[in-house]
């Protein structure tokens, strides 16, 4: 195990180091992801995103976002979701600035798949994007697609990579690329952590980030009583 640790240590100094023309400086995404269960089918999620153009410092997007999904089968869920981004478009601030912001409406779907010991997820969504630029509104439709790859190292550690391509549906159509690899910590089966590298790729610049994410998962589903169970098993019988 400690090979593991010391291999993804490695790789996350090496690739932090290696800086893009793009951006000069080593940036942070804190993310946060919620899933809330109140029925065997129905799930509320919940999303926030604080990225910074430095460590520490210097906001570059805040994201926040929920959506209701759909969980047709165990593999398969479809959702409908709500955003909202706030972007600052410079690194440096200048006089009469106008920050991003934009209102976003999106269908998705997702579909998990196994091959040997690998999780795989698919996830395809469509974004319509409502942005206020300040001085221009502009309404644009967005789709993207995010391959993800879990490989569990034991009960609690797991590594998590994944590429996420967003093409836009207008002439110039590639937007970005988003490139992760992390290492996860499973507290609970509700609850897990995952510090990576994220590689955000645009058509003239590139950014080296490190992500931190929060994973919470809740049930608010109904528990059967002792007696609905022994009723249940009655009627069955």
């Amino acid at each position: 195990m400690k090979y593991y640790l010391y291999l993804f240590s490695f790789f996350l100094i090496t690739v932090t180091n290696a800086q893009n023309k793009g951006e000069d400086n080593l940036g942070t995404w804190y993310a946060y992801f919620g899933t809330h269960f109140v029925s065997n089918e129905i799930s509320i999620g919940t999303i926030a995103h604080i990225r910074n153009y430095q460590l520490l410092s210097n906001r570059q997007h805040l994201f926040l976002s929920a959506k209701v999904n759909y969980h047709v089968t165990p593999k398969i869920t479809t959702s409908i979701g709500y955003g909202y981004l706030f972007a600052d478009l410079s690194f440096q601030d200048f006089k009469g600035e106008e920050p991003l912001k934009e209102h976003r409406v999106y269908e998705q779907i997702q579909l998990k798949h196994k091959l040997l010991n690998l999780d795989f997820n698919s996830r395809f969504q469509i974004d319509q994007r409502f942005m206020d630029f300040g001085y221009d509104t502009r309404f644009e439709l967005r789709t993207r697609y995010r391959l993800q790859l879990t490989v569990p190292l034991n009960n609690t550690l797991f590594i998590s990579a994944h590429d996420e391509i967003l093409l836009s549906l207008k002439e110039k159509m590639f937007d970005q690329n988003r490139l992760y690899v992390g290492l996860g910590i499973k507290f609970s089966p509700n609850y897990k952590m995952q510090l990576g590298y994220l590689r955000h790729d645009y058509t003239s610049v590139g950014f080296n980030r490190v992500q931190l994410g929060f994973y919470l998962t809740t049930d608010f589903r109904r528990k059967k009583s002792n007696l609905e169970k022994t009723n249940s098993k009655q009627v069955n019988l």
